[in-house]
């Protein structure tokens, strides 16, 4: 059997245009009490380093991180546990973050934040324009300093971070949906 080289397999290699979640279990909350949460693998790559770069500068604000796994991030001023209701977190959150090193697309629990209508800083990486473009989220460099400079920005406009939130929220129920994803695999496969 012929193996294909780097090169030749990323000729052959397609991403769907789109991804989806169960948008059903979105909740509404009355409070958003939770100014900064990531919801993600304990894993490298994920951007924790950002956060552990820039610890000392979130002690004035509400910091979540849930998720498992071998590399538990080492931020001080932030709340480390496991969720089982992802959606009653992104319910109570202002701000998600998504801050891969690689690629933010296709990732889980960024749909689930965005079909919350929480406001997003993501990373400007890999495909992640797949998903977020500057009218729904702040993208930035995989750098500690500018996530800083967008988390203070967000917190201090409620305005820009609400219509973020809102914009996104409809970029992901209108586009990012299990008939969307669909049409493309019918159409890929017949």
């Amino acid at each position: 059997p012929k193996v294909l080289g780097t090169d030749e397999f990323n000729k052959k290699l397609r991403v769907a245009p789109c991804s989806f979640s169960d948008y059903e279990q979105v909740l509404k909350s009355e409070r958003r009490t939770i100014d900064i949460a990531m919801v993600a693998r304990f894993a490298k790559g994920k951007g924790y380093e950002l956060l552990e770069k820039i610890d000392d500068s979130l002690s004035d604000y509400n910091v979540c991180i849930f998720g498992f796994g071998p590399n538990i991030p080492n931020v001080q001023n932030a709340t480390i546990s496991q969720t089982e209701k992802p959606f009653e977190v992104l319910s109570k959150t202002k701000i998600f973050l998504s801050i891969q090193e690689g690629n933010n697309y296709p990732s889980q629990s960024l749909l689930e934040a965005m079909a919350s209508g929480c406001a997003i800083i993501a990373t400007d990486v890999g495909e992640t324009r797949k998903l977020l473009d500057v009218d729904s989220a702040l993208l930035i460099p995989y750098s500690s300093r500018c996530l800083i400079n967008a988390i203070r920005r967000l917190l201090r406009d409620d305005e820009l971070r609400e219509r973020l939130g809102a914009q996104a929220r409809k970029v992901v129920l209108e586009f990012q949906t299990i008939d969307r994803y669909a049409e493309y695999f019918l159409e890929e496969i017949i």
